[in-house]
């Protein structure tokens, strides 16, 4: 059986420690930056239309959307 030892000064893993919680914040704050502005965006969407409003144009995109899928399909 072989045996392989690695020696790493306590420093460079301080170092490796530091990298992977720099790069874990800069992605949890950009998923934060993500969910505030999606909440913006729905918040602003509530502000513009009332709810059967808002349905009545979700249903228009809907309609439209799937035409141009049906389209592309050539169906």
């Amino acid at each position: 059986m072989m045996q392989l030892t690695i020696e790493i000064t306590e420093q460079d893993l301080l170092d490796f420690g530091h990298q992977a919680i720099k790069k874990e914040m800069q992605s949890t704050l950009k998923w934060l930056r993500v969910r505030n502005r999606l909440e913006q965006m729905a918040s602003e969407i509530r502000n513009v239309y009332t709810e059967p409003e808002y349905q009545k144009t979700l249903e228009e995109i809907r309609a439209e959307a799937w035409q141009e899928y049906k389209q592309g399909l050539g169906l």
